[in-house]
């Protein structure tokens, strides 16, 4: 019996929650804008199934979104106040910049996790 790999490792190499092996988009570069929506509906290596009956599954996704990017621009406050002290400039730029460059790759972490956190109230055996 193979032990289930980590939820949060598997979702930060954007692969299947349930074996670790299998991707879960079709295309593996976050910033191809045109498919990087575009998942599997199974996995290629253990045959879980990443969609769901209820509509709109992946909205819940927009709330690990968040908590991602409060957390993130949390951290990145705490360092650069640090080195720059209350420069309001110096604080709110570089966060901007990071948010809108880590969009795509937040976007498919935050549907990784989402998925890993609900896969067992998916499919019960792991499978279809």
């Amino acid at each position: 019996m193979s032990e289930k790999p980590s939820i949060i490792i598997s979702s930060l190499k954007q692969k299947c929650p349930n074996c670790g092996k299998g991707n879960l988009f079709v295309n593996t570069n976050a910033y191809k804008y045109s498919t990087m929506a575009d998942m599997h509906e199974k996995c290629s290596e253990c045959g879980t199934s990443f969609t769901s009956k209820e509509p709109g599954f992946y909205w819940g996704a927009m709330y690990v979104s968040y908590a991602l990017t409060s957390g993130f621009i949390f951290f990145n406050l705490c360092w650069l106040f640090y080195f720059f002290g209350w420069n309001l400039w110096a604080l709110i730029l570089p966060n901007a910049l990071l948010m809108v460059l880590m969009a795509p790759l937040n976007f498919r972490i935050s549907r990784a996790l989402w998925l890993g956190m609900n896969l067992r109230y998916l499919n019960k055996d792991g499978k279809n």
